[in-house]
């Protein structure tokens, strides 16, 4: 199966380093909504076999155009929502921001133990995510091509931990922009396989 992990569009805590992961969550920007319609753009010669979204606002907003162009729905999955803030909950700064991944990182390193402060630790993180990609698998072929627009955290803890070919290592030195696109091939039994991270192509 080919994978497309895709973070969500443009939105004001972006834009203002805010850690943001309460729930319905923000609406997109007016640039975000620009983003999901340049995502529709760019997948209209990859037929997809799915779509899913998180239960956040901004991931649904973001599929919303790829759904109609693709004709098909929006399936929201649990389990797939931004990594909770727990009590850095709406801070922003270079302080806060380095309380938040500093657990994530070392998640990613396979240490599941660490939690964010007032939050969840590794386990939890992976025991959902994990069940969400699990379900995904189940509902589709090898064969199938499908999209999960997810969260910018949770995409890049998951691949650093379940990817065969790329670690914590390159996952925490590369960004992914608003609409990126993580592509992965494969499945749990024969291991995750990064094929493209945002524009650049892995071997």
């Amino acid at each position: 199966m080919r994978l497309l992990l895709i973070r969500h569009a443009e939105t004001k805590a972006n834009v203002a380093g805010t850690i943001s992961s309460w729930s319905p969550g923000e609406n997109l920007t007016t640039t975000g909504r620009v983003q999901a319609k340049d995502l529709a753009t760019r997948l209209t010669r990859t037929p997809l076999d799915g779509i899913y979204t998180s239960h956040l606002i901004r991931t649904q907003q973001t599929g919303a155009p790829l759904a109609l162009d693709q004709g098909l729905p929006l399936t929201v999955l649990d389990g797939t929502h931004e990594i909770e803030g727990g009590d850095l909950e709406g801070a922003s700064g270079a302080l806060a921001m380095r309380a938040y991944v500093a657990p994530l990182l070392m998640w990613g390193e396979g240490d599941f133990s660490a939690s964010i402060p007032g939050g969840h630790d590794g386990t939890h993180f992976f025991t959902r995510f994990d069940a969400a990609i699990a379900t995904i698998v189940d509902r589709h072929t090898d064969s199938d091509t499908v999209a999960l627009i997810s969260h910018d955290g949770c995409m890049r803890v998951w691949v650093a931990g379940r990817a065969n070919n790329v670690g914590p290592d390159y996952t925490s030195t590369h960004a992914l922009k608003n609409t990126d696109i993580v592509t992965m091939s494969g499945d749990f039994d024969h291991g995750w396989h990064v094929e493209s991270w945002g524009s650049e192509t892995l071997p």
